[in-house]
């Protein structure tokens, strides 16, 4: 922290923007991290309003910058957080259709969860429920052509959260199908893939479809 603050404070008229807003935008991530969301404001705040002047080509550090300034909001200001979420996925999503690359869909998926996330919280389900589709889509996308056990893992929560937000809408049935194929990929991953830190990820994945199933079951 000692040393982020010091060089974002070495900083001045000759430091390029783009490396200004880099140092202050890790120095706002460092804060939060410490549970500092008033301390992580301020840079934050400075490196979104550098980059609005002279953002890099693309977006991406724009919108980095702003989905970290959206979790500082958190709970305490859905609206806020709500708005610097849509603005950071709507920047990234055009940034993959330009690009077409899956290093630039994780971020999108990233950010379109996390806009689902805060917009469930705020009560908007039927749009919490529209970004959580999204999120699917591009995730199913990514793993299609560049599969990766990250995409695998944000594409199950994508699918577990869009099946809270199915069942939260009355579509119980579109709810199981979501958990059981989230829980099939993610068995895989435990029982053939080795990867037995998710462990206790299958296990709230299959109490889900075990709860749904008995729900739906016949009296």
């Amino acid at each position: 922290m000692a040393c982020w603050a010091e060089a974002t404070a070495l900083c001045d008229a000759e430091t390029p923007p783009a490396q200004r807003s880099a140092l202050l935008t890790d120095l706002g991530r460092l804060h939060l991290s410490l549970d500092e969301p008033d301390a992580a404001a301020r840079p934050l705040d400075a490196a979104i309003a550098l980059l609005r002047v002279a953002p890099p080509a693309g977006g991406r550090d724009l919108a980095l910058a702003l989905a970290i300034r959206a979790a500082v909001h958190g709970p305490r200001a859905p609206a806020q957080a709500i708005a610097l979420l849509t603005e950071a996925a709507d920047l990234l999503e055009a940034r993959v259709r330009r690009t077409q690359q899956a290093a630039d869909a994780i971020p999108l998926a990233h950010a379109l969860l996390d806009l689902g996330r805060a917009q469930a919280g705020s009560g908007a389900v039927s749009a919490a429920r529209d970004s959580f589709a999204r999120g699917t889509e591009v995730t199913a996308a990514v793993i299609e052509a560049a599969p990766s056990l990250a995409a695998r893992n944000i594409h199950n929560a994508a699918l577990n959260h869009l099946g809270r937000s199915e069942a939260a809408l009355g579509r119980p049935e579109i709810a199981l199908g979501l958990f059981r194929e989230s829980a099939a990929d993610m068995r895989r991953l435990v029982h053939e893939d080795g990867r037995r830190d998710l462990a206790d990820d299958l296990a709230r994945a299959e109490a889900d479809v075990a709860a749904l199933e008995a729900e739906l079951r016949p009296a």
